[in-house]
């Protein structure tokens, strides 16, 4: 009797296991649906009552599909002139990335504890200047004109695409009138 309530319990343990993980992978796999229907409309959210086996798959044949799409974008790269989506899907090259996670303490090197402790630095080469300041702000910099560069470059794309698309338009006004 002993041995199967030991049995019993090993059970229990493995199911509540098991429990927790399936939660811990179903939210991961509605948070991708979501960010998939969100974005590219695929509307695999709609399936709710279908096993977990069958949500993957939906999002392997979504992902697939947008892939394929950009390697089809990236193929007429040279030819197309204008922006895609995969242009703007750099979520790290954001103002707010940058300022939230680049820098991961104060650019003096110095924490201010409670009002009643005293001053922490986080080190005494910081705090002295040692350049490190110094690096951080050219990185920052580096950076800044990266960002810029490339917005001046998807700018450019866009206004090239937008003069072919008039002269497209005019071409087509121009035939129109003549019949």
């Amino acid at each position: 009797m002993q041995e199967l309530t030991k049995k019993a319990d090993v059970a229990s343990n493995v199911a509540k296991k098991v429990q927790l993980v399936d939660d811990q992978v179903s939210g991961w796999c509605s948070r991708v649906i979501q960010k998939l229907d969100q974005q590219f409309n695929e509307n695999i959210g709609a399936y709710t009552e279908k096993s977990m086996a069958f949500k993957f798959e939906q999002i392997m044949l979504a992902v697939n599909k947008q892939l394929d799409q950009i390697l089809m974008e990236d193929d007429d790269n040279e030819d197309r002139g204008f922006i895609t989506a995969k242009d703007f899907m750099n979520d790290f090259a954001t103002e707010d990335f940058i300022s939230k996670n680049i820098r991961v303490r104060p650019v003096s090197g110095i924490t201010r504890a409670a009002e009643n402790e005293e001053t922490k630095t986080a080190g005494a080469e910081v705090s002295k200047g040692d350049g490190n300041v110094e690096s951080e702000e050219k990185f920052n910099d580096d950076i800044r004109f990266e960002l810029e560069k490339d917005r001046k470059l998807a700018k450019d794309r866009k206004r090239e695409f937008e003069k072919r698309k008039a002269m497209e338009e005019e071409l087509i006004r121009k035939k129109n009138a003549r019949f």
